[in-house]
């Protein structure tokens, strides 16, 4: 009895729970779909009457009408995708959530895509886009070593515009903030601190935003005068904060008590070998200084607040959404609009001073 009282009330709620459809208001109106469909869109084909009978039965039988498929007939979805590599790193959830927010003064709304971190995965993500009639797509590329451009070409091939957002991928127009530099102001900052035996702990190489970074560490090393064979480098897998406590746990053994400053590409693996050290008995910054990369969440909340370089993830989301929607409203990728860098800040804390 119980089952049969459960199947009962499962299939009125199923009932009540079924959109009525624009066949089932004609078939009660006896007219056809297709004047339904011009009654409800006001068209004035339809006779005065007729239209007015329409839209009774049709609020009568709580007819809902669905936005999203009407735009896709009309072959607009009012809908941005934003492709983002892991969104359990800090950095890239606080950039989809400021693009969330410059979102809501538009007409457009997100849709958020996870790679993973694999290349393969993105195609498949292209292939969700273009299924969905995306009008565009703000896009950041996997973390790791790959120039394959297939993902890209699909969504252009598809008409649909294309931005990269915190670095740069291929042709594609990009805002990013100026790593090189920040990397350089950091390693800098160090040097003239007296922290002149570093370690660097970054993730792969050939990695563009992680080789910029690269770049402005080795230039900052050959502005101080010192050889850059001579700092240790930690390319690790990922990073994230479990490849820093391994690289740190590394950097202990073989350099314990001949390093006296470690600079990382992120803060969350500042935020790992802050930890290791700690685990170590080692006082920051007396015996090694730290020092990170991002300003995120974790710079401020470490035990020990790390001195980081502050890129303005708020106005890359902006700026990223103003060349998106001027491609979209243009058709073309303009010369002005390729390229976009964001001036960095050094923030000094207790981890370096």
């Amino acid at each position: 009895m119980f089952l049969n009282r459960f199947k009962m009330i499962f299939h009125e709620r199923k009932a009540e729970n079924m959109a009525v459809r624009i066949k089932d208001i004609a078939r009660k109106a006896n007219v056809s779909e297709a004047t339904v469909s011009l009654a409800l869109n006001n068209n004035p084909l339809v006779n005065e009457e007729t239209a007015k009978t329409i839209k009774r039965i049709a609020r009568e039988m709580g007819y809902t009408p669905n936005p999203y498929a009407r735009r896709l007939v009309l072959k607009k979805s009012n809908t941005l995708g934003v492709v983002v590599p892991d969104i359990e790193n800090v950095f890239y959830a606080s950039f989809v959530h400021y693009l969330n927010l410059c979102c809501r003064e538009t007409n457009y709304s997100l849709s958020i895509f996870i790679s993973g971190n694999r290349p393969e995965r993105e195609e498949k993500i292209a292939e969700d886009l273009i299924a969905m009639q995306a009008e565009g797509v703000i896009y950041i590329p996997v973390n790791v070593p790959n120039k394959n451009m297939d993902q890209v070409q699909k969504l252009q091939a598809a008409g649909i515009p294309v931005i990269c957002a915190t670095t740069a991928f291929g042709t594609l127009p990009s805002v990013m903030c100026d790593l090189e530099n920040g990397m350089f102001l950091l390693v800098s900052h160090m040097l003239q601190k007296g922290y002149r035996k570093i370690a660097y702990i970054s993730g792969p190489r050939n990695v563009y935003a992680l080789d910029l970074r690269e770049r402005g560490l080795r230039s900052a090393l050959q502005s101080f005068q010192i050889e850059s064979g001579k700092v240790p480098l930690f390319f690790m897998e990922a990073v994230t904060y479990q490849c820093a406590c391994n690289a740190a746990e590394q950097i202990l053994e073989k350099y314990r008590g001949k390093i006296n400053g470690i600079i990382c590409v992120n803060d969350i693996m500042a935020l790992g070998v802050i930890n290791t050290l700690k685990q170590h008995n080692i006082r920051i910054p007396e015996e090694i200084a730290v020092a990170g990369f991002d300003d995120s969440i974790f710079s401020v909340t470490s035990p020990v607040p790390i001195t980081t370089v502050r890129q303005n993830v708020s106005e890359i989301a902006e700026k990223s959404l103003q060349k998106l929607l001027s491609l979209i409203d243009t058709g073309e990728a303009q010369q002005t609009l390729l390229k976009e860098i964001i001036p960095v800040e050094l923030i000094t804390r207790a981890s370096t001073e």
